[in-house]
């Protein structure tokens, strides 16, 4: 190994203005590896934090959500009286929002509102986000947020003096994503649910071919 590798073989240069924070472990790996062809843009630049309050009423009744690690999504968690709420000042959600847990964020909390949740209450732990429909489709915000790189950069906007780490909302939103044109993003989105049904289809089938087999032996 010559002085000349040894120097620089490692060295990655960055932008300062691309940092979305000055600390050393935000400059390392923090930008994406992105295709050339598709320009950087800020997350805040198509999010727009929604802060939609509303009062619990004891009689009255509320819808709640949950969001699942691991890109599980959003999903109805349960609907409840206002009495059996104890935090009384909540926010609204609609459908189509952006809608993320700043405390699992790094864990994959994150989805878009079905219409099932629409006007559903959260609470302060809960994020969520007008999306702006001329610069990104939600659901290719939530395929993204399916990838490693966008999962380890919310691992590094995480920070916390306790087991709970939580997600910096100005780091969240001053990093930088590659962002494909809309075309671009609802093929890629349609690719990708084809891909699933194939799969669903073919797990059907495995399920069908073991009950046919456990029926031709056991009749």
């Amino acid at each position: 190994m010559n002085s000349e590798t040894t120097n620089y073989e490692f060295l990655k240069f960055i932008e300062f203005q691309d940092l979305p924070n000055w600390s050393v472990k935000y400059a390392e790996k923090t930008i994406f590896d992105f295709n050339q062809d598709f320009k950087l843009v800020k997350i805040g630049d198509f999010l727009l934090r929604s802060k939609d309050t509303v009062e619990i009423q004891d009689k009255q009744m509320y819808k709640r959500v949950t969001i699942r690690i691991n890109n599980g999504g959003v999903l109805l968690r349960d609907k409840v009286i206002g009495a059996e709420i104890g935090t009384k000042n909540q926010f609204l959600v609609k459908e189509g929002q952006f809608l993320l847990s700043k405390i699992d964020a790094r864990n994959g909390a994150f989805g878009v509102v079905p219409n099932e949740c629409d006007k559903a209450v959260i609470t302060g732990n809960f994020w969520t986000f007008d999306v702006n429909m001329k610069l990104i489709n939600p659901y290719f915000l939530s395929m993204l947020t399916t990838t490693k790189q966008f999962l380890k950069f919310c691992q590094k906007s995480s920070n916390g003096t306790t087991n709970r780490h939580y997600l910096q909302e100005k780091l969240f939103l001053t990093q930088k994503i590659p962002l494909p044109s809309l075309e671009k993003q609802a093929d890629l989105i349609a690719k990708f649910i084809e891909l699933k049904d194939i799969i669903k289809k073919a797990e059907q089938e495995i399920i069908n071919a073991k009950i046919e087999f456990e029926n031709s032996i056991f009749n």
